[in-house]
């Protein structure tokens, strides 16, 4: 069964020290919110704190940091049109396996390449921002509840996955992916403490293959594949496992369709969909815009366009 690693002493003490000099919202706080950073910066301090400051100065910027679970996935301008997109669960703060907490994606009908003709990719990479977020909320609550560590545990549901779109490192899903795995190395490493995929579409020794595309060697080692979904129940309590799995839990919250499966349906790209540069253009009053330039900055480099 999966289970939250304890916090050696060391690292309870950086992060008490850390702890005095930033200000921690108290949606997100409990003792091991800053422990967390600093385990997933491998001891670094400074590195945490900056990481800290960056994703709360996030939050604060993109005003996620006022809205409610269901106000991100209904309300919020980059989060509705996005997550509207994608075949997901709730975070049910009442569930929880030796203190771990599940959330569930399917891919099946979530076509990527489609997706990026109707949103920019930097709403997908926001709003995995806002998804951390309601992970980290979660946590915060039941580890205040328990005085015990907690995490989440991430079901993917690979089936109806098309694996040519994984095998060019060029194409947008293995950027996407890329991105996302970034954010979850840099800033959430101790949230999603395990990602579970089931139904793969090939041979687990291609899908390995696939994964050293997109992610480094100590973020794979959080992965796990499994060949049958019975296995899950070697990991998880049935009470975190949507029926349509083989376990007990059901979200008759209204959200999921249907309830067995825990998720929400989504929206399919359809054509009419698509949005052109000059729609956006005009959409945002400009009726003759300049001609396009492109330009390339490294992290934290800044660019100025005069307009």
């Amino acid at each position: 069964m999966i289970e939250t690693p304890n916090f050696d002493n060391e690292t309870m003490e950086k992060a008490a020290h850390l702890r005095k000099q930033i200000s921690v919202p108290a949606d997100l706080n409990s003792p091991f919110f800053v422990a967390k950073f600093i385990r997933g910066q491998n001891g670094n301090v400074e590195m945490a704190r900056k990481r800290i400051e960056h994703y709360l100065l996030h939050r604060e910027l993109l005003g996620y940091d006022k809205m409610t679970e269901d106000e991100l996935y209904n309300v919020h301008p980059i989060g509705k049109p996005t997550f509207e997109r994608f075949v997901i669960s709730r975070m049910d703060e009442t569930l929880t396996s030796n203190n771990v907490h599940v959330i569930v994606q399917k891919l099946k009908g979530t076509n990527l390449n489609e997706i990026m003709k109707v949103i920019p990719l930097s709403h997908v990479i926001h709003s995995y921002f806002m998804f951390q977020d309601m992970f980290g909320r979660v946590v915060a609550k039941t580890e205040n509840r328990t005085g015990k560590p907690s995490s989440v545990v991430c079901i993917l549901d690979l089936d109806g996955v098309n694996l040519a779109d994984f095998l060019n490192p060029l194409s947008a899903p293995v950027k996407l992916a890329r991105l996302v795995v970034k954010i979850w190395a840099d800033y959430f490493s101790e949230h999603l403490c395990k990602l579970i995929l089931i139904n793969p579409p090939g041979l687990v020794s291609l899908m390995w293959k696939i994964s050293k595309y997109v992610m480094d060697a100590e973020t794979a080692a959080k992965l796990c594949f499994l060949d049958s979904v019975e296995d899950l129940k070697k990991y998880l309590h049935p009470n975190v496992i949507p029926v349509e799995f083989g376990g007990d839990w059901i979200d008759s919250s209204g959200f999921a369709d249907p309830p067995e499966s825990c998720c929400k349906s989504y929206i399919p790209v359809e054509k009419g969909h698509y949005r052109t540069q000059e729609q956006v253009w005009s959409d945002n009053g400009v009726l003759k815009p300049s001609p396009m330039k492109t330009s390339t900055i490294k992290s934290h480099q800044k660019l100025d366009i005069e307009l």
